[in-house]
């Protein structure tokens, strides 16, 4: 007999949108009434993403199809299912485990109308609001702490450079973005970096190295 909810959270990609998650994490593990058995669903390449995450009991992942790990999860008898992808994958996940679920609104077609043409009708509501209103038939709430992130022991990356240059703080800034649409151009980054009083730190893949040189060497010290 379970002593707490088993609870799956689904979230298939990508790196920002798993860790937008989090405020979700952790309002059922510190409010849901009786405690929570958090497991989480994502693709094996973002898995990292909440490797270190001390509130999750169990990271299953798959490589291209749900088929992968069904088996698994429907011998751990879940109690719910939190659907915060809203997809054609994670629809299979919940018919085949036929357990009560809540499903985010994903607002796909307003979603598409802004980032491939820039037109805006998405409503006025923060993506991690939009996620907590999930869990509205719990009464959970959002507890305003913000995003966690947890650093894997060993991968913490903070040179003697930055900690030297940076010691009073400074803004990280990510580059990247599957689309255009996601995209900042560098110029306007540089502008908006040359005008911030925190000095930057630039994040991102080797897609990004270009841009972010780019950035670095028009406003000298002040980047990173």
């Amino acid at each position: 007999m379970k002593e707490k909810a088993r609870i799956l959270i689904i979230r298939f990609s990508s790196i920002g949108d798993i860790v937008l998650t989090t405020p979700v994490i952790r309002a059922i593990y510190e409010q849901f009434h009786g405690g929570a058995e958090i497991h989480f669903l994502t693709k094996k390449k973002f898995a990292f993403v909440l490797s270190a995450h001390p509130y999750i009991k169990c990271i299953h992942t798959i490589d291209t199809t749900v088929q992968e790990v069904i088996p698994v999860l429907e011998k751990l008898d879940f109690d719910y299912i939190i659907d915060l992808h809203n997809n054609i994958r994670s629809s299979i996940v919940k018919k085949r485990l036929k357990r009560l679920s809540f499903t985010f609104k994903k607002l796909n077609l307003r979603k598409w109308l802004w980032v491939r043409l820039g037109i805006n009708t998405m409503p006025d509501v923060h993506v991690v609001d939009r996620y907590m209103e999930t869990l509205k038939a719990f009464n959970l709430k959002d507890d305003g702490k913000g995003l966690d992130y947890y650093i894997p022991e060993g991968e913490g990356i903070l040179t003697e450079e930055i900690i030297g240059r940076f010691s009073s703080g400074f803004i990280a800034w990510a580059l990247g973005g599957t689309h255009n649409g996601k995209r900042m151009e560098k110029e306007k980054i540089t502008a908006i970096c040359q005008n911030l009083n925190l000095p930057v730190v630039l994040l991102g893949g080797q897609e990004d190295a270009d841009a972010g040189t780019f950035i670095a060497d028009a406003c000298g010290d002040n980047v990173f």
